[in-house]
């Protein structure tokens, strides 16, 4: 015998005969919903005539005159700014359309509610553009394989081929690339408006570096460098001394001491003395040295020089000048090195390149005899009179005579103006011009 079931249980032919009328009676009112909106949107009239008003109070003003709710973010219509409106006895509809056009909103009723939101953007179709093109070295003209062709502002790019082409596929809104190469200055290259076969041309980067020790024989980092050394610019050259180098390098170092030789006073002829380590007692190796076996090393652009050549050396052709002053001089330079080296670097031509300089000075040599206090004419009259020079020993009378004559001769003279300042008599101003 079977049971019969009750309650919430039914057949499944029996809940399909209810459920479907139950369907067809909710899509005849969304139908009738959406039909009840579309009427109300067109046929409810209204006239407003608003003056520099935001997009929130004219919903306020529409809700205010009619049944309609407004659903927004009120971040969506902010960005709108003010409106004039203007309209008599126009559609609900047709105001909406008028005042949100070109806002980037958009709009739809439901029953008595109007909900506004972003417009949806449409993605517009991007052609895409083919870049060709060649990566040169600017000064030979040869290709870069391997530099990096890259739209500025992301990591999409491509690398050159071994004969420096290459081809990449970008948007038509890309508006620069950048190329790079190891060892060669970046380029921003615009792509607007220009033709889509490229041809590039990379500078070398040259890096210089100042914080150097030039040794002679190679160039080492100064923060490298454990010995004692200094290295001194030409313009720190020209501050201090135009004359030599020799003499710019006294006033710079105090361990480059220049000895006078006073024996031979003032013989241009004469090389002065140098040291930089000190003196030492060798007798027997002046031959071997050919000079002063105590004066340092002078190497110049990695060849020794003599001091000769280093005093007559112009000092606008210098560019560095180091002084090696330990024991690493003599590790690079041996036995030669032991009192110190002095390496100097000169300017390099540049290729291409000519340069035309002009250096001129005068040189003035006057003797300073302001430490010498000596008696001038009148002084000197006065001292002999006082020392009895011209007063007679025996007093007598005819000699007393002729010589108050030989004095009133002399103050004469004297008061005449006759001055004569014998220490400048063997001296004169010197004065010397180098170009």
């Amino acid at each position: 015998m079977e049971k019969v079931r009750k309650g919430m249980f039914y057949p499944k032919v029996k809940v399909r005969a209810r459920l479907l009328p139950a369907k067809l009676s909710c899509i005849l009112v969304l139908f009738c919903l959406q039909i009840q909106a579309n009427v109300f949107s067109q046929q409810t009239r209204l006239s407003l005539n608003l003056d520099n008003v935001s997009v929130q109070q004219l919903f306020v003003e529409i809700e205010r005159m009619t049944n309609l709710a407004f659903v927004y973010n009120t971040k969506d219509v902010e960005s709108v700014g003010m409106l004039d409106v203007d309209f008599t006895n126009e559609e609900i509809g047709a105001i909406l359309d008028a005042c949100l056009k070109d806002k980037g909103l958009e709009y739809s009723i439901v029953n008595d509610h109007v909900v506004v939101r972003k417009a949806a953007v449409q993605a517009q179709q991007v052609e895409p553009r083919l870049l060709t093109g060649k990566v040169l070295d600017k000064e030979t003209g040869d290709p870069l394989p391997g530099a990096t062709v890259t739209i500025k502002g992301t990591t999409i790019g491509a690398a050159a081929d071994v004969d420096g082409k290459f081809s990449l596929t970008v948007a038509t809104e890309v508006k620069v690339l950048v190329v790079s190469f190891i060892g060669y200055k970046t380029l921003e290259v615009p792509v607007v408006g220009q033709r889509d076969d490229f041809t590039i041309a990379l500078e070398p980067d040259v890096a210089e570096m100042d914080e150097v020790v030039v040794t002679g024989i190679f160039t080492r980092k100064q923060e490298s460098y454990t010995g004692a050394a200094r290295t001194m610019k030409s313009e720190d050259l020209a501050k201090v001394s135009n004359t030599n180098i020799l003499q710019a390098l006294k006033n710079l170092d105090p361990s480059f001491q220049v000895i006078e030789n006073n024996q031979f006073g003032s013989d241009p002829n004469r090389v002065p003395e140098i040291q930089m380590r000190g003196a030492s007692s060798f007798s027997d190796m002046r031959d071997r040295y050919q000079t002063n076996p105590n004066q340092p090393l002078f190497i110049v652009d990695g060849f020794e020089q003599t001091i000769e050549k280093v005093m007559d050396m112009d000092m606008n052709r210098v560019q560095s000048v180091t002084l090696l002053k330990d024991a690493t001089a003599k590790a690079l330079y041996g036995s030669k090195g032991a009192n110190g080296v002095v390496v100097i670097e000169t300017k390099q031509p540049e290729v291409g390149s000519l340069k035309v300089s002009y250096t001129g000075s005068v040189d003035l040599q006057i003797p300073d005899l302001s430490s010498y206090d000596l008696c001038n004419a009148r002084e000197k009259l006065e001292v002999e009179l006082a020392g009895g020079m011209y007063t007679s020993v025996n007093n007598n009378p005819i000699t007393q005579q002729s010589y108050d004559e030989a004095y009133q001769e002399l103050k004469k003279e004297v008061e005449r103006g006759v001055d004569t300042y014998w220490l400048d008599k063997p001296l004169r101003t010197g004065i010397g011009h180098k170009h």
